[in-house]
């Protein structure tokens, strides 16, 4: 005799509310929770698809926020490197004794810092003082920890200035 695949039209199920092999639990709930799984299931995909795009949107734009950056620091640098006199090579060795000091030495590499001659800088003094901290003599030493310090006669004066930067607005920043 053939199996039926689904029980006749008229059928009711004694164990509808309290099935043994679902653990006394209601069949028509559990089946009700199934439904709704798949639901919740196929939400989580539309919610992971909408994610995704944002994600690739915005990897996207990194990408051009990235090349963006690479130009203007191409053009930052070529900018910086257009005060500076490119170095010349001797064509002849007769001079080669007062060769200039900028020139690549034997690996190749340039010695750091501005070129010969240009004039050094630094900030002046502040003509006046806003504000005197006077700062306590440590107990303990920093770097040891050593509790046994000897005390200094002399007075070690810092000058600390906060500068506010205010850049200039332009249109094009290379041409300013």
């Amino acid at each position: 005799m053939p199996r039926y695949s689904y029980p006749p039209h008229d059928f009711v199920c004694l164990y509808e509310h309290n099935c043994p092999y679902l653990d006394g639990l209601s069949t028509t709930w559990v089946l009700g929770e199934c439904h709704r799984g798949n639901d919740t299931y196929h939400e989580h995909l539309r919610i992971i698809d909408v994610l995704d795009g944002e994600l690739e949107r915005d990897r996207e734009r990194i990408r051009e926020l990235k090349r963006d950056y690479a130009e203007l620091k191409a053009k930052y640098h070529a900018l910086h490197q257009r005060q500076f006199k490119a170095n010349k090579k001797k064509k002849d060795g007769a001079d080669e004794g007062n060769a200039d000091t900028r020139t690549p030495n034997a690996r190749g590499k340039k010695k750091r810092g501005a070129p010969v001659g240009h004039p050094g800088w630094s900030r002046p003094k502040p003509l006046h003082v806003d504000r005197t901290v006077r700062v306590p003599a440590p107990t303990i030493c920093p770097h040891c920890r050593s509790d046994h310090l000897t005390p200094q006669r002399s007075v070690r004066e810092h000058i600390h200035e906060d500068i506010v930067v205010r850049p200039r607005l332009s249109r094009d920043p290379i041409s300013a």
